[in-house]
């Protein structure tokens, strides 16, 4: 909380907390790992680090965007990464949760040469606008708030609905782990072909539970850099 929200007049801070730590189950190598091209959303090209492998990935084009689904080794949860086909701002506006189940269910094993940026932010913002825009506004109002839950009086209301969030993505998932593996095959018929994916400019992401479809976390990345 930053200085200055809670002050004499506070009487209660409620806090609530999620937290979200796994490895990918295929994961990057570092020394995939090299600096590359990123296309800000002013058009500006920056130089980031961009993880690079090649994996069968499930997949999916429509809904005008690119998916490509990244499971974690719990094989329970996934990160969800839309490449939109314009601009970021369209498909924020047209994204729906029809969407997203029509991606999730359509989703396809494919050999994808993947390009995704590592990066690491914090973001902080009041909800008190966003949730008196959706019809909750006596909550906020010190004539009109009814709090007598906590005191037995109406002495309550709420003065901020602070939201902080931090997410971090690189080569090994959240959390580091190594293995090695050597494995010997016979020759056999060429490999698929390989479709390439560049998250080289702005996109969504949205971690996933898989077994029940709920959206864990959920955030754009314009910037790797920051």
């Amino acid at each position: 909380l930053a200085p200055g929200t809670i002050t004499t007049d506070t009487r209660v801070v409620l806090t609530n907390a999620v937290y979200f730590k796994a490895s990918w189950m295929s994961q990057f190598d570092e020394y995939s790992t090299w600096s590359d091209e990123f296309t800000l959303p002013d058009g500006f090209v920056i130089e980031v680090p961009m993880m690079h492998q090649t994996e069968s990935f499930p997949y999916y084009r429509g809904c005008g965007c690119t998916a490509v689904s990244l499971p974690y080794s719990d094989g329970q949860s996934s990160m969800l990464l839309l490449l939109p086909d314009g601009e970021i701002g369209e498909l924020e506006g047209s994204l729906d949760p029809e969407d997203l189940r029509t991606i999730g269910q359509d989703l396809r094993n494919e050999r994808i040469s993947l390009a995704v940026p590592s990066f690491e932010f914090t973001s902080s913002f009041s909800l008190k606008e966003t949730l008196e825009g959706m019809g909750m506004t006596n909550a906020f109002d010190s004539d009109l708030a009814d709090f007598t839950g906590f005191t037995g009086h109406r002495d309550l209301y709420i003065s901020a609905v602070i939201h902080k969030a931090f997410v971090k993505v690189d080569e090994t998932g959240t959390e580091a782990a190594a293995a090695t593996a050597v494995v010997m095959a016979l020759a056999a018929a060429p490999p698929p072909p390989v479709i390439e994916v560049s998250f080289d400019r702005p996109f969504l992401f949205l971690v996933m539970d898989d077994l029940t479809g709920s959206i864990l976390f959920m955030g754009r990345v314009a910037d790797p850099s920051i």
